[in-house]
């Protein structure tokens, strides 16, 4: 699904990184549904410094067996231009316990501040739910970039966007819209809500000839469409859209 969103002036979760799912598998058997995500913010001029610093922790924690796979992110449009989207994706809360135990175990926060921390400004971190049962992603690889809609809701809406959520992604599997998409609740922050649409390059983010309100107006109708619509875009405050290009030479990936 596409949705039509403000220019993004900053990440969130995954969120939380490049949730989804930048690096979500959903076609994998994940523990849970919970993504980290970590935003870094390098300080001015010192980006090649903090890129190669943070490439060598990768190696250390490679080395001493990191359970998890790490992506990372970087905006290419927006106001936060030169962070840094870490994220990593999928475990259970109850998997936070056994992680921070083995990071202690293993020295990797004092990796960490020993060899990047100087380098950076300032970190934001998030974690998200991903809703899977709404999704729809083949968890064929980690694209090359991801479009990241941030919707903000208003106060007392969490249960009418649930049923739009749903309601939009059912009606989207019906009609077997040929686009992938994935849903993620942020927890942390403003508590956004995240639509998560990859894509291969920038040519495959030209607009569909026939649009996701299109094809549900030929289902539906177009006046139940204009109301549904209407319905679910009075939920939120606001909007946001950001492109997110992957970076395969800062990640920690499972098979490596």
């Amino acid at each position: 699904m596409r949705t039509v969103g403000k220019a993004s002036a900053r990440l969130l979760a995954w969120a939380v990184l490049f949730c989804c799912v930048g690096s979500v598998a959903i076609a994998q058997e994940p523990s849970g549904n919970l993504a980290e995500t970590w935003v870094i913010h390098t300080k001015a001029g010192q980006e090649a410094e903090f890129e190669q610093a943070f490439q060598t922790h990768l190696e250390v924690r490679k080395g001493k067996g990191d359970p998890r796979a790490w992506h990372t992110w970087v905006p290419v449009t927006g106001a936060d231009i030169g962070a840094y989207v870490v994220r990593s994706c999928c475990s259970a809360w109850k998997d936070m316990d056994g992680y921070r135990d083995w990071s202690l175990q293993a020295e990797i926060v004092v990796d960490w501040n020993q060899n990047v921390h100087q380098y950076v400004e300032r970190y934001e971190h998030y974690f998200g739910e991903v809703d899977f049962e709404n999704s729809h992603w083949s968890g064929d690889g980690v694209p090359n970039y991801v479009g990241l809609t941030a919707l903000y809701p208003k106060m007392g809406t969490a249960q009418t966007v649930a049923q739009h959520v749903t309601a939009f992604s059912t009606a989207a599997r019906e009609m077997e819209w040929p686009y992938e998409w994935a849903w993620i609740q942020t927890i942390g922050g403003e508590g956004e809500l995240v639509l998560v649409t990859p894509y291969a390059d920038f040519a495959a983010m030209e607009p569909p000839e026939k649009t996701f309100v299109q094809a549900l107006s030929e289902k539906m109708g177009a006046v139940a469409t204009g109301q549904m619509f209407a319905a679910w875009a009075d939920n939120f405050e606001k909007t946001r859209y950001t492109i997110y290009r992957f970076r395969a030479d800062m990640s920690l990936m499972p098979d490596e």
